[in-house]
């Protein structure tokens, strides 16, 4: 008896989820940078810093929102709480969806969310420069 593969890999809809968080990390990594190049107080943001929070919220709640597609799953509140508490709603969702599989997954996505940081880090350094010691 034969089987039937799926030969091309994953589904569009793993894709459009790579392609969002792809996507996110260009464009937030981008809005964070600019908005600290461009403000004079370091207290206060920009309309980048603004744009780029919005822009959290909102990958978030698509990123949810395209996950229960996927798995079969009602939205339902998850994707409210992902679009207000972000990475925290996300980690429990996978917990609740993928039990063991979110052993890998959380970390995973703690390395993504260490991408705009790192570039955030560098940005400023390049601005101020390294810190004295002593």
């Amino acid at each position: 008896m034969f089987s039937v593969m799926n030969t091309t890999g994953l589904s569009w809809e793993r894709k459009a989820q790579w392609i969002l968080i792809v996507g996110w990390l260009a464009v937030y990594s981008g809005l964070m940078v600019m908005d600290i190049s461009h403000s004079v107080d370091p207290k206060k943001h920009t309309p980048w810093g603004c744009a780029a929070a919005f822009l959290f919220a909102l990958a978030h709640g698509m990123w949810i929102s395209l996950d229960c597609r996927i798995t079969n799953r009602p939205v339902g509140a998850w994707r409210f709480g992902a679009f207000f508490l972000g990475p925290l709603i996300i980690w429990i969702y996978l917990v609740a969806a993928y039990r063991t599989r979110a052993l890998w997954m959380i970390p995973l996505s703690c390395l993504i969310y260490l991408v705009p940081v790192g570039l955030l880090m560098f940005n400023l350094l390049l601005r101020t420069g390294p810190p004295i010691i002593g």
